[in-house]
């Protein structure tokens, strides 16, 4: 089923159903084969059965963020289409906290690649403090399931968010390591290759990068008003 003007809502309750459902989009948008920066933390042979383990990883990420921060989500039937993930103001570390599914994600992760995990957080997290500091909505995750891709969805939750912020008077932030949301290179026939996030009205405030696994990663840092 689509739904043509499809309702977001915060979702509230991390039953198990919810964060499954939740992760596995959120798995799909984010991994060694899609994403640069997991493909440098968690690529080749660093962490074995590494879709387990980033399904795990996820589900820890959806949890913590129902619990400790924002979820919004556009449904279609039972089916998650797209959700983000928020920091309110005031809290903003990529650092994971203790959930359900620590254990397990603690057991899959191999030991040797702790200090480069731990690096990319402090890193990230240091990276961020300064573009944006700590008084602003900072938009961690946003993930749209592959079958309902370029359908507007993930603009349409940047759109709530930037509400909410606007409302609360505070700035919107997000982070990316994804060349193609900030490339310069624009097609005159279409607009799909101009930047993503310069398409939402974002404004690149920071660039820096990562070194992990001998891999250089950029990231680059954008605010919204």
């Amino acid at each position: 089923m689509t739904v043509d003007n499809p309702s977001i809502r915060q979702i509230t309750d991390a039953d198990p159903d919810t964060v499954d459902r939740l992760a596995a989009v959120m798995a799909e948008a984010f991994n060694t084969r899609d994403d640069p920066m997991y493909d440098a933390l968690y690529g080749g042979d660093t962490v074995p059965d590494v879709d387990d383990f980033n399904l795990v990883r996820c589900k820890g990420r959806v949890y913590d963020a129902i619990v400790n921060k924002l979820v919004f989500a556009i449904e279609e039937g039972d089916k998650i289409a797209a959700f983000a993930t928020v920091f309110p103001p005031g809290v903003h570390s990529t650092k994971p906290t203790q959930n359900p599914y620590s254990a397990e994600l603690e057991a899959r992760t191999p030991s040797a690649i702790l200090p480069t995990q731990n690096h990319f957080h402090d890193t990230i997290d240091s990276f961020e403090r300064n573009a944006f500091g700590t008084d602003h909505y900072y938009v961690c995750f946003l993930a749209t399931a592959r079958w309902a891709r370029r359908r507007g969805l993930a603009a349409r939750l940047l759109d709530h968010v930037l509400g909410m912020a606007r409302k609360d008077g505070k700035i919107t932030t997000l982070t990316t390591a994804t060349e193609s949301n900030v490339s310069t290179v624009r097609s005159r026939v279409t607009d799909w290759q101009v930047p993503y996030y310069e398409k939402q009205g974002f404004k690149l405030v920071a660039k820096s990068n990562v070194e992990l696994r001998g891999i250089d990663v950029p990231l680059w840092a954008f605010i919204k008003q």
